[in-house]
C-alpha cells in the first residue's frame, strides 16, 4: 500500500476533503474524512480573495489570543513575516499597540478589546483549568514564557514541539495530569510546585470530574511525587506524561 497521507494533506488544504473523527478511540492517529462540500453546502471558498482571507485570519487570531505579538502571529499562523505584516498593515485602524508588565515585548490586539480587558477584575479566588494535549491555549503562542517557567519546559513539551495535558492555576502551568483507563481507572496529577488549599481542592475535584467523563465511571485520584520528564523519553510520550506514576 502507498502512503496517501500527503495527498490527503493537499486535499484538505485546497478544500476538497475535510478530516472528521479518528476511527478507533480519541487516540487514534487514523481519520475519517468526508468531503467538504456535501458537509458545508452552501460555502463557497472562493468568495475571498487570499489577501482578505489572510486579513480575516490575523483579524481572528488577534481577537481570540491577544493580546499577541508579531511573532506569535507568525508562529501560529505559519503564513510567513511578509504576508503578516500586509495584513497588519490592512488592519491597523482596527488594532492597538499595548505593552503587558513585566514584559519588554510589544503586543497588539484589537481596538474594540481594550475596554473590556481594562474592566476585567480578578476572580478572587484561584482559576483551575485542566487542559487537554496540544490545546489551542498552550499551542498559540511562540513564546510559552508568559504562562509556563522555562525551569519546567521538559516537563511539558516535548523536543517536537507537542505540549502534554497540563494543569493551569491562575494561567500559569504549574503540574501536568494523566488518565490510566484501566479495570480500576484512576486520574493522575503531578504538580510541579506548591498550591494552596483552595486551588488544591479544585484541582482534585476537576480532575475527578474530567475522569469520570473520559472514562463514563467513577474514577481514582492519584497525586503523583514525580515524573520523568520528555527530553529522555521516546517520541509520544506526551500523550501519557505519568505512565511511569
Amino acid at each position: 500500500d502507498k502512503d496517501m497521507s500527503a495527498v490527503l494533506v493537499y486535499m484538505c488544504d485546497v478544500g476538497l476533503l475535510l478530516r472528521d473523527r479518528p476511527t478507533a478511540g480519541w487516540l487514534d492517529e487514523e481519520h475519517r474524512y468526508s468531503i467538504l462540500s456535501e458537509v458545508y453546502p452552501g460555502m463557497v471558498l472562493q468568495s475571498l480573495s487570499e489577501k482578505d482571507a489572510v486579513a480575516s485570519l490575523v483579524r481572528d487570531y488577534i481577537s481570540s489570543f491577544g493580546p499577541v505579538t508579531d511573532a506569535d502571529i507568525v508562529w501560529w499562523s505559519g503564513l510567513g513575516k511578509i504576508r503578516v505584516r500586509s495584513a497588519l498593515r490592512s488592519l491597523r485602524n482596527e488594532l492597538v499597540e499595548v505593552r503587558v508588565c513585566g514584559r519588554p515585548e510589544t503586543y497588539r490586539m484589537l481596538a474594540a478589546d481594550l475596554e473590556s480587558l481594562r474592566d476585567m477584575q480578578s476572580y478572587g479566588q484561584p482559576n483551575v483549568n485542566l487542559l487537554p494535549a496540544n490545546d489551542g491555549y498552550v499551542m498559540g503562542y511562540a513564546d510559552r514564557t508568559r504562562f509556563l517557567e522555562p525551569k519546567y519546559r521538559e516537563r511539558v513539551i516535548d523536543s517536537a514541539g507537542n505540549v502534554t495535558n497540563t494543569v493551569l492555576v491562575d494561567g500559569q502551568i504549574l503540574g501536568v495530569w494523566d488518565i490510566e483507563d484501566t479495570d480500576v481507572p484512576t486520574v493522575k496529577v503531578h504538580m510541579f510546585e506548591f498550591v494552596q488549599h483552595l486551588a488544591g481542592e479544585k484541582i482534585y475535584a476537576q480532575a475527578k470530574r474530567l475522569g469520570n467523563f473520559v472514562c463514563g465511571r467513577d474514577v481514582r485520584f492519584r497525586q503523583c511525587d514525580k515524573m520523568e520528564t520528555f527530553d529522555t523519553r521516546p517520541a509520544g510520550s506526551f500523550m501519557s506524561p505519568l505512565s511511569d506514576c
